[in-house]
């Protein structure tokens, strides 16, 4: 049987309580509802893309954006920003919708 995606909500999670609440992958298989092995297979893969929790940093978003609000600084520069940062990071829908 082949593996399901888990929402991406529950990936999000994944990402949050490892080093956030210093769960162990049967914990956080066991609060999400999800196999132990689901967890440290996420775990993984986003380790070897070279993402982590937070996901991006939102309060410096914030801060750019309240700084600089006559300036005509836009969600948009500072998404590609954020991409020259992290190339394999959100695309630009899912960082506005983060945010």
């Amino acid at each position: 049987m082949a593996n399901t995606r888990l929402p991406m909500r529950k990936i999000k999670e994944v990402l949050r309580l490892k080093p956030h609440c210093g769960l162990s992958h049967r914990q956080i298989a066991h609060s999400l509802s999800i196999s132990r092995s689901a967890a440290a297979d996420y775990l993984e893969r986003t380790e070897q893309a070279g993402i982590g929790w937070p996901l991006p940093d939102f309060e410096y978003i914030y801060r750019e954006l309240k700084a600089h609000n006559k300036f005509n600084l836009t969600m948009d520069l500072l998404w590609r920003e954020y991409e020259e940062q992290h190339p394999n990071g959100h695309q630009y829908s899912q960082f506005c919708w983060l945010h």
